[in-house]
Order: C-alpha cells, then sequence, then structure tokens
C-alpha cells in the first residue's frame, strides 16, 4: 500500500503539471499580443507584415492541433485558447486586407471589431455616397489605407478605382474583385508614408454574373 506521502506528492506533481499546462496555453494570448504590438511601426512593410501574418497563421494552427488532441483542459485554458484562436485570425485577416503583405486578401466587419479591441487604429467614411461602394480610410501612424465595401446587394463584384496621389503625381488603377460584406484595400501609401493626400478620381463597379 503506497504511504500517504507518496499519494500527496503523486498529487502535487500532478497539480502543478497541470498548472504548468495552463500557463504554456496562455502563452498564445501573450504571443498574439506581441504581434500586435509590432503591427503600428511595420504595416508599411511587405515583408515583415508577411512573416507576422506566417506567426499569425500558425498560432491559429497550434491551437487546432491542441483542441483535437485527446487531452483535458481547464475552463480558462480553453477560455484561452480560443480567445487567441480568434485574435489571431483577426489580425491575420487585418494585415492580408490593410498592410503592405503580399498576401492581400479581405476582412469582415466582425473581424475589424475584434481587431478594434488590441490594436489602436481609426477609421473614416471617405465620399459619401459618391461611389457605386462605400469607401473608407484607416490610419495607422502615418500609414494610410482605403478600404471598399459594398454598398448593398448579395452578389460579387468587380471593381475598378483610379486614384492619385502626391499632388498629382502618382496614379493609381486598382482592379479586384469585391465579395458582399467584405473590405479590401484599393489604395494605400505604403511606398511613401509622406505621400498623405489623395483623391479618388472614379470608381467602376459591375456585378459578376452567375454560373
Amino acid at each position: 500500500m503506497k504511504s500517504i506521502v507518496q499519494v500527496l506528492t503523486f498529487v502535487s506533481v500532478t497539480l502543478i503539471s497541470f498548472e504548468s499546462a495552463s500557463q504554456d496555453f496562455l502563452q498564445y494570448e501573450r504571443d498574439v499580443e506581441d504581434i500586435a504590438i509590432q503591427i503600428p511601426g511595420n504595416i508599411h512593410n511587405e515583408d515583415v507584415c508577411d512573416v507576422l501574418i506566417s506567426q499569425l497563421d500558425g498560432i491559429e494552427s497550434d491551437i487546432e492541433e491542441i483542441f483535437e488532441e485527446d487531452i483535458s483542459l481547464s475552463a480558462d485554458a480553453v477560455h484561452s485558447l480560443k480567445k487567441a484562436a480568434i485574435q489571431s485570425d483577426a489580425l491575420s485577416s487585418f494585415l492580408r486586407a490593410i498592410s503592405a503583405s503580399s498576401n492581400g486578401g479581405f476582412i469582415t466587419k466582425k473581424q475589424l471589431n475584434i481587431v478594434r479591441q488590441i490594436l489602436d487604429f481609426m477609421m473614416f467614411d471617405i465620399y459619401m455616397g459618391k461611389f457605386c461602394v462605400n469607401l473608407y480610410e484607416i490610419r495607422i501612424g502615418l500609414y494610410k489605407a482605403i478600404i471598399a465595401l459594398q454598398r448593398e446587394g448579395d452578389k460579387d463584384l468587380k471593381l475598378v478605382a483610379y486614384i492619385k496621389s502626391n499632388e498629382g503625381l502618382n496614379f493609381t488603377k486598382m482592379e479586384m474583385g469585391l465579395a458582399f460584406h467584405e473590405y479590401r484595400k484599393i489604395w494605400s501609401n505604403e511606398d511613401d508614408l509622406t505621400d498623405i493626400k489623395y483623391e479618388v478620381i472614379k470608381i467602376e463597379c459591375n456585378y459578376l454574373k452567375d454560373y
């Protein structure tokens, strides 16, 4: 028969083990916070943004694997992991949609609201009602980006935007698809943060046919 000391020792070691595991799981939240801190100073840097996206996607993948494993998790650990997974997914989408990353993408309103909780940025309505889509300016420090959102409808559309900046010296023509309820970037000053003045000249919208 095991002595009481042996049993208590086993229980103590087990509790310490579970406590350490919970602390390890909390690290994912801290990792997401650390990445968020790096975004404002690097949002115009393509290479850095690509690395941050990779790190965020890695966090989300790791958490998915943890939930797939047959292990006992405390309620606090589950909450922390789910929070980190949701935040990493939203931040990854934010970088794809807003930053200078080469991995272009989109972000939803729900994801934008999640990012607001962990990243300080400003968002303004611009050219209200003037074009066939709603336009918004995202501002983080000196970085500016224009994002578009469908005003109405439930079909994908093809968008062509014409924008001039840098006192008219720079001209941009952006062609892209835009799905309903998704924000996408049509312009940014990633190449020159001093280029803060822009003008959206024209936007053409054509709804894509169902096939």
